[in-house]
């Protein structure tokens, strides 16, 4: 099974101090495994994106579900723009993963963006 990446974006950055976030923004990245491979382990290589876990209390309303939890059952976790910046895109990249990294570029650095697997 294939894990597909959304990326869920807030309106600044202290959002993720509150007990209750509601990403109004979200776009899906499909399930490339180069850039995946960038935030979670697979196949044995490490990830070279820092991810966090979202603070603890925090619940995220995903799809009007108040949860802490992706579709496997991971705890949520963030990357701050400043981090997904690094992001490499591969050479084949889709202009649409292209356009969601323009987006992210144009992000200030502190800004947080929640990562959902499914």
């Amino acid at each position: 099974m294939s894990k597909t990446l959304t990326l869920f974006f807030l309106h600044h950055p202290d959002d993720l101090k509150n007990n209750y976030v509601h990403p109004n923004n979200a776009l899906r990245t499909g399930q490339n495994s180069e850039i995946i491979g960038q935030l979670i382990p697979i196949g044995g290589n490490k990830p070279t994106l820092r991810t966090q876990a979202i603070p603890a209390g925090t619940w995220v309303d995903i799809n009007d579900n108040d949860t802490r939890e992706d579709e496997y059952g991971d705890e949520l976790k963030f990357i701050y723009a400043q981090e997904l910046k690094k992001l490499k895109l591969p050479e084949d990249a889709s202009y649409l993963i292209r356009a969601i990294k323009a987006f992210v570029d144009a992000l200030p650095n502190e800004a947080p963006i929640i990562i959902y697997w499914s």
